[in-house]
C-alpha cells in the first residue's frame, strides 16, 4: 500500500499542472519574505522539499552562488519537469 497514493495522484493531474500558474502568481509573493527569513550564505546547500515549479529553488540558488548548491524535490513529475525547464 503506497500511504501517499491519493497525494501522488493529485499532484500528478494534468489539471492541477495546468493550474500551477496561477499558483505562483501567489508563491510569487512569498518568495521574497521566504528567502529572508531563510538568510541564506554563500557555500550553503539547501534542499527545496516541495519546490512545484522551481522558481524559489531557483531564487535560492542565487542566493547560496558562488559555492552552494540547491536541489529541488517535488511529488510532482509534470512540475519537476518545468523546474529543470527554467
Amino acid at each position: 500500500m503506497d500511504p501517499n497514493a491519493a497525494e501522488r495522484a493529485r499532484w500528478n493531474d494534468d489539471a492541477w499542472t495546468k493550474a500551477w500558474p496561477k499558483r505562483e502568481v501567489l508563491t510569487d509573493s512569498v518568495t521574497p519574505l521566504l528567502l529572508e527569513a531563510l538568510d541564506l550564505r554563500t557555500g550553503e546547500r539547501v534542499l527545496d522539499v516541495g519546490c512545484g515549479g522551481g522558481k524559489a529553488t531557483i531564487a535560492a540558488s542565487r542566493q547560496v552562488q558562488p559555492g552552494g548548491t540547491v536541489i529541488g524535490a517535488d511529488i510532482s513529475e509534470a512540475l519537476l519537469a518545468l523546474a529543470r525547464e527554467r
